[in-house]
């Protein structure tokens, strides 16, 4: 059990520092809503309000980005591997291109997403996710539909 213990917090600890996003881009995306190709690995944007933002090509690696609203945003190209989106909303985000690998999408909304051409997702991964009957996905994936709940809470209604 400690062994297990000192495995997991020694690849927290290297995943931890292994990231450092660009201050000036975090910046850039904080003032005008926009950072395509920017370098927001490990950037902290929970909750962050980025709906429609452009981040095409934008390196988002190791991100938190719990909660965040990224709805109709352009993350064609954008790299997604290791961030945390635990809740985040993508509905009717684009994102042909964009790499998934160990990326956490527990509860995040994928209504009307197209994820056809999005890399390095599983099944797994999307199971936990939702999506709606407009979210389209490679063959032999499923999505279960987001509860009321989910999306109403996004949106700050009960």
């Amino acid at each position: 059990m400690s062994r297990l213990l000192i495995t997991v917090l020694a690849r927290f600890l290297v995943s931890a520092t292994a990231h450092a996003e660009d201050p000036n881009d975090v910046a850039r995306l904080k003032q005008s809503g926009h950072c395509p190709g920017c370098d927001l690995s490990g950037a902290y944007l929970r909750i962050a309000r980025i709906a429609n933002a452009n981040l095409s090509g934008a390196n988002l690696s190791g991100a938190d980005l719990i909660s965040a609203d990224l709805s109709g945003a352009n993350l064609a190209g954008a790299d997604l591997s290791g961030a945390n989106m635990v809740r985040a909303s993508l509905v009717g985000a684009r994102l042909d291109g964009a790499r998934f690998t160990d990326t956490i999408l527990m509860r995040a909304i994928m209504d009307d997403t197209n994820l056809v051409a999005a890399e390095g997702f599983s099944a797994t991964q999307l199971r936990v996710a939702c999506g709606n009957a407009n979210t389209r996905l490679p063959d032999g994936f499923q999505i279960s539909r987001c509860a009321v709940s989910e999306l109403e809470s996004l949106v700050g209604t009960k």
